[in-house]
């Protein structure tokens, strides 16, 4: 069984906001790709418009980096926006746009032996007591570095979806 190491607090980002929610969610799946997080599963999604065209967009995603055959780093990305369609104008050319609150939170854990090498045979006990020891002593100078570089990648997607909050709003 795999052990998972919560090593990041979670961030979250809140804003009311006018803006393209969907270039949005591109900008958040691009800035999480160039992170070098190649696998992204995306656990949840619902989409709802009601009748006064009020509309509901959430999902919970999943992105992973493989550091090791042992070791690998998850991103957990919540999103939910509520919005409003309207229509501006920009450069003389009618655009429609969302108005309304994005929140956006992001958190992380490493997950270690995640195929359950070290757990697969009778004598677990041992291993796993040997896989601790490997963890915590041979193995701690450079986890520690990873970790170390897993919590400045939140930071940097953090700061990049607030700089893009920010630099993109229509108002």
């Amino acid at each position: 069984m795999s052990q998972t190491d919560f090593v990041a607090p979670v961030k979250a980002i809140k804003q009311k906001t006018v803006i393209e929610v969907n270039e949005l969610i591109r900008h958040l799946h691009k800035i999480i790709k160039e992170r070098g997080y190649s696998t992204l599963i995306e656990q949840s999604h619902k989409e709802s418009t009601d009748d006064n065209g009020d509309r509901s967009i959430s999902f919970d995603w999943f992105a992973k980096k493989k550091v090791s055959n042992y070791v690998k780093l998850v991103l957990e990305i919540s999103f939910d926006a509520s919005v409003k369609n309207i229509t501006i104008e920009k450069e003389n050319k009618k655009t429609t746009v969302q108005e309304g609150s994005v929140s956006i939170t992001i958190g992380g854990y490493t997950q270690k032996d995640y195929e359950d090498e070290w757990g697969l045979r009778k004598e677990s006990s041992f291993r796993k007591v040997f896989r601790e020891f490997y963890d915590k002593i041979i193995d701690r100078d450079r986890m520690g570095a990873k970790e170390k570089e897993f919590l400045n990648d939140i930071k940097l997607i953090t700061n990049e979806m607030k700089a893009y909050l920010k630099m993109h709003r229509i108002d």
